[in-house]
């Protein structure tokens, strides 16, 4: 088991900066004007990263042959990480800086019942992870909208950068090993066996809903492998 806690300085952004642009004078000469553009910069304020993890493993030597090649395996994660430094937009116009750092779930564990013997390796394992957070500037989901509140009444333009996260995901994969001889192994690798879909969310709207944005399947997939040793 460990704890752990980090301070990340110069983290890269990808979202809404201002750049210094080039523009030519009547006389040749070139001033730089700043210009707001979408684009990677190192965020302004530290980014941290706190939590902690356990886990184990264990076989069954003392239970009688063959049974005495089972064995477990297990971990699990929590990760509370906050980026200051980047922002989002919501669906009102509303700036957020409450933002996780990109790619880090706040929950995931790891799960495997497993078999060894001299010919014989076998594992049945879990993996599955909370959502997390992929982009705050997503192609379709930045711009501006006109919103107009009431009829007859001007319009007002609304700029927006929602958010966009990966689903929590979990996938069941099976993998067997198969040694005849100490040079020989013929493998055989079972991969999402229960067809999961994953997918991804965009936020920003009220109360925290969060709507699906897009599917991903990748169906089952098998693979069969021989390979011999000199």
């Amino acid at each position: 088991m460990s704890l752990f806690y980090k301070k990340l300085n110069d983290t890269i952004i990808y979202g809404n900066t201002l750049k210094p642009v080039p523009f030519e004078k009547a006389d040749g000469s070139f001033v730089f004007e700043y210009a707001s553009v979408n684009d990677n910069f190192n965020a302004a304020q530290t980014a941290t990263v706190k939590g902690g993890e356990m886990g184990g493993r264990t076989f069954f030597d003392r239970l009688p042959s063959p049974f005495n090649g089972l064995g477990v395996e297990g971990n699990y994660t929590h990760i509370d990480s906050n980026n200051p430094g980047d922002q989002y937009v919501d669906i009102n116009g509303v700036t957020h800086h409450e933002v996780p750092i990109v790619g880090l779930s706040k929950n995931s564990f790891n799960a495997a019942l497993m078999f060894e013997k001299v010919q014989w390796s076998v594992r049945l394992a879990y993996n599955w992870r909370s959502k997390y957070l992929m982009t705050t500037n997503s192609n379709g989901t930045n711009g501006s909208y006109n919103y107009y509140p009431a009829a007859g009444a001007a319009g007002q333009n609304i700029g927006i950068s929602l958010p966009i996260y990966a689903a929590s995901y979990g996938e069941l994969d099976f993998g067997t090993t198969f040694r005849p001889i100490k040079s020989l192994a013929f493998s055989l690798d079972l991969n999402n066996l229960t067809n999961e879909t994953a997918k991804t969310l965009m936020g920003g709207y009220a109360n925290g809903t969060e709507y699906v944005r897009s599917w991903f399947t990748s169906d089952r997939r098998i693979l069969l492998s021989v390979k011999y040793s000199l």
